[in-house]
C-alpha cells in the first residue's frame, strides 16, 4: 500500500543519482576545468591585444564567445549544477534514512515478543508477525485469507465491529479492547488488544495497526484469585453466622444457670456451709466470664457481619462517666480503687450512646482489672467536645503487647492484679466501636505511667430549624439558643420548613402553631407522616395553652410542648434533653 509506493519512489531517486555521479564531474574537477579554460583563453586574447598573434574575423569572435561562456560558467555552477547536486544528496541521505527505517520497523515486527497485525480498510489482515500466529496457532497464509471475525470469540465479535465501525468513520483514532481470540485448537485466548488507525491526506481509512498482548495466563491467575476469594469470604460468612448462633444458643442456657447459682448461693431457708459458698462463688464467677465472652462474640459477630448499625443521637456525656462510677463503685473499692467522672455537665457528645458506653465500659474494667490500691481512673473530655478520655494510674502496657494489643487474632490477656482473667476481646472491640463512628482510637501507655485511651470521634453541632411566622420572636428565641452552640435555621411557616428539611435535616425542630400558608399542626402531622424525617424531635411552641391544644399536639407526635411565655431556667433544659 503506503509503505510500497515510498519504496519506488526512493528507488528511482537512487537510480538518478547514480546516473547523475556518472554524467557530472565532481565540482572540485568542474572548477579546476574552468579555471584551465579561461587561462587559456585569456593569454590567447592577451597575446591577440599585443599584436604577437594575428587573430582573423572568426577566430576573434570566436574568442569573444569563449571569454563570454567562461564568464557564465560560473554562474551556471552556483545557480544550477550546485543546487542540483546538493538536491541529489540529500535524496541519497532520505533514501538510506527510509531503508534503516524499513529495517528497523522490519525488525520490531518480525521479532516483537507480542503480536503485530496490520489490517486494511475492509479488515482483512495484510501483514501479521509470528508472535500473533504462535499466540493463535495459524500459519501467516491462513490468517490472511481470514479477517479478525474469524478467529474472535462469537461473544466478542459485536463490541469488536462496534469500535472498528467508529474507527473507519473516524470517530475515533484507537481503540482499546480486552478480548478473547479462538485458538486452532478451539481452545480460548485471552487478548489485551489496541488497534490505532493511519489515514490518508483525505480523512480516509488507509490500514490499522493492531497490537495483541497474550493476557491468557494472567486471567487464568485473576479466576483463580477471585475463586479463593469468594470461597474465603463464604467461609467467614458461615464461621461468622456459626459463631452467632452458638453465641446466642449458648446465652439463655447459661443465664439461667447462674440464676439458679445464685438462688442457691442466697438462700437463707437453707444456708450452705463456707466451702460450698466458696464453690458456688467461683462457678458464678466462671458463669459470669462466660456470658461476658458471649456478648463479646455476639457484638464481634454483628460488627463482622455488617448487621450492626449506628443509632446516632446527641446526649450528655457526662452520662457514660456517671455510669461508670455507679456500675464499677463496688468492684473499685474491693481493690481500694479510686474512680473520678470528671465529664462536665452538658458535655454534648454525637455517637449511638449504647456502643460508646459499652466501648467506655471495656476500658473501666481493664482498668480496674490491671489496678491496685490506691491508683485512679479519671473519666474526663479534657477541653475536648468530642473526645472521651480513659486515663489510670496503673503499671501501663509492656511494649511486647502493644503491637497487637487490638487485634481479635492475637491473644494479649493476661490476669489482673487479684487475677482477674478476660476474653481478649475488649480493646479489639473499643477500637471496632470508634472506627465505626469514623472516629480514631490512641493510646499513651508507657510502662510504669499508667495508661490513657482517647476516643475521639467526629465533632458535629446540632441544627435547630425555628419556624415562626413573627421575626421578633424567633430573634428572641436565637437569643436564648446561643449558649446551646447549635445552627440556627429559620423559617417563617410549615411549607418553608418542610423545603429546608429537604436540602438540611435538623437534629431538633421548634414550631409555633398559627402560622400562614401551613401551621405547625399542619408541619408537625407531615413530618411525623414522613419515615425519614419522623424520628427528627419537635418542639411546639403556643401562645395559647389548656389540655385541649396540649393533647392535640401530643397525638400528633410532638416531643415537648412549651407555651410562648416561656421560662429561658425551664426551657432550654428541655431542648437540651434533645440535643444534648
Amino acid at each position: 500500500m503506503g509503505e510500497d509506493d515510498d519504496i519506488k519512489r526512493a528507488a528511482g531517486l537512487k537510480q538518478l543519482a547514480e546516473s547523475a555521479g556518472q554524467v557530472y564531474p565532481s565540482p572540485i574537477r568542474l572548477l579546476l576545468l574552468v579555471a584551465i579554460a579561461i587561462f587559456s583563453v585569456e593569454i590567447s586574447y592577451m597575446l591577440f591585444l599585443h599584436k604577437v598573434v594575428p587573430l582573423s574575423p572568426f577566430q576573434e569572435a570566436l574568442v569573444d564567445a569563449s571569454t563570454l561562456v567562461l564568464l557564465v560558467t560560473p554562474a551556471l555552477y552556483f545557480f544550477l549544477y550546485r543546487p542540483f547536486v546538493i538536491h541529489i544528496k540529500e535524496h541519497r541521505k532520505a533514501e538510506a534514512a527510509l531503508r534503516e527505517s524499513e529495517e528497523q520497523f522490519r525488525g520490531i515486527f518480525d521479532y516483537s515478543k507480542v503480536g503485530v497485525t496490520v489490517l486494511g480498510a475492509d479488515y482483512k489482515y495484510l501483514k501479521i508477525n509470528k508472535a500473533f500466529c504462535d499466540m493463535v496457532g495459524y500459519s501467516e497464509k491462513e490468517l490472511l485469507a481470514h479477517d479478525f471475525k474469524g478467529i474472535t470469540h462469537p461473544d466478542d465479535v459485536d463490541i469488536n465491529i462496534k469500535l472498528s465501525e467508529k474507527l473507519r468513520a473516524g470517530e475515533i483514532d484507537f481503540f482499546h479492547l480486552e478480548k478473547r481470540y479462538i485458538h486452532k485448537n478451539g481452545g480460548v485466548i485471552w487478548g489485551d488488544l489496541t488497534v490505532s488507525s493511519v489515514r490518508k491526506e483525505d480523512g480516509t481509512l488507509r490500514y490499522v495497526v493492531a497490537i495483541i498482548q497474550d493476557m491468557t495466563e494472567r486471567k487464568v491467575a485473576e479466576r483463580a484469585l477471585l475463586e479463593a476469594k469468594e470461597k474465603a469470604e463464604e467461609a467467614t460468612r458461615l464461621k461468622d453466622k456459626f459463631v452467632s448462633l452458638v453465641s446466642h444458643d449458648l446465652k439463655t442456657p447459661l443465664t439461667s444457670m447462674l440464676g439458679f447459682l445464685k438462688l442457691v448461693r442466697h438462700d437463707t431457708a437453707a444456708p450452705l456451709n463456707e466451702g460450698a459458698r466458696l464453690i458456688l462463688d467461683r462457678g458464678i464467677e466462671s458463669g459470669k466470664q462466660m456470658v461476658s465472652l458471649i456478648d463479646d462474640l455476639l457484638t464481634i459477630s454483628r460488627f463482622k457481619t455488617g448487621q450492626l448499625k449506628l443509632n446516632r443521637q446527641f446526649f450528655d456525656a457526662k452520662y457514660i462517666g456517671a455510669k461508670m462510677a455507679a456500675d464499677f463503685s463496688h468492684l473499685a473499692r474491693q481493690k481500694g480503687i479510686e474512680i473520678e467522672n470528671a465529664i462536665p455537665d452538658n458535655s454534648r457528645m454525637y455517637a449511638d450512646k449504647t456502643l460508646l458506653t459499652e466501648a467506655v465500659q471495656n476500658l473501666v474494667s481493664n482498668a480496674i482489672k490491671f489496678c491496685k490500691g490506691g491508683d485512679r481512673i479519671t473519666i474526663s473530655l479534657d477541653g475536648s467536645p468530642s473526645t472521651i478520655y480513659v486515663r489510670d494510674t496503673g503499671p501501663g502496657i509492656q511494649p511486647g503487647l502493644l503491637r497487637h494489643l487490638f487485634d481479635y487474632d492475637k491473644k494479649t490477656s493476661t490476669p489482673g492484679t487479684a487475677g482477674e482473667t478476660g476474653t481478649g476481646f475488649g480493646l479489639p472491640l473499643v477500637k471496632d466501636i470508634v472506627e465505626l463512628h469514623g472516629g480514631e482510637l490512641y493510646l499513651d501507655c508507657p510502662p510504669g505511667k499508667g495508661c490513657l485511651f482517647s476516643l475521639a470521634l467526629p465533632h458535629i453541632s446540632p441544627k435547630i430549624l425555628l419556624v415562626d411566622d413573627e421575626k421578633d420572636f424567633r430573634y428572641l428565641l436565637i437569643e436564648h439558643l446561643k449558649e446551646m452552640n447549635a445552627t440556627i435555621i429559620e423559617a417563617e411557616h410549615g411549607e418553608e420548613a418542610l423545603t429546608m428539611t429537604a436540602a438540611v435535616r435538623p437534629d431538633l425542630i421548634i414550631t409555633d402553631i398559627k402560622m400562614p400558608v401551613m401551621d405547625g399542626l399542619e408541619l408537625l402531622k407531615a413530618v411525623k407522616g414522613m419515615p425519614h424525617l419522623r424520628d427528627i424531635p419537635v418542639i411546639v411552641l403556643s401562645g395559647e395553652f389548656g389540655m385541649e391544644i396540649r393533647d392535640t399536639v401530643f397525638k400528633l407526635g410532638a416531643d415537648d410542648f412549651v407555651t410562648k411565655k416561656f421560662d429561658k431556667n425551664d426551657f432550654l433544659p428541655r431542648v437540651r434533653r434533645f440535643i444534648g
